[in-house]
């Protein structure tokens, strides 16, 4: 029997785009294709990002910084 307390979540710090401003979210750490990706509302910009599950980069991101180094 499954249980939902398997599941692993990370809280990661991002550069919003929009704003430049420093964000968070959590997400989940249950699947290791680095391919998909989870929507979080971004509360800098009151917009939607995609957060890989795997890096915790944002859609798109070019940053070679770290999402989680981000002040």
């Amino acid at each position: 029997m499954a249980h939902d307390l398997d599941i692993m979540e990370a809280t990661v710090t991002y550069c919003c785009p929009n704003t430049g401003r420093a964000a968070e979210a959590t997400i989940d750490l249950a699947t290791d294709d680095a391919h998909q990706y989870q929507p979080h509302f971004c509360l800098a910009c009151r917009k939607i990002h995609l957060i890989n599950c795997v890096t915790g980069r944002l859609l798109g991101e070019k940053s070679l910084v770290p999402a989680s180094d981000v002040h």
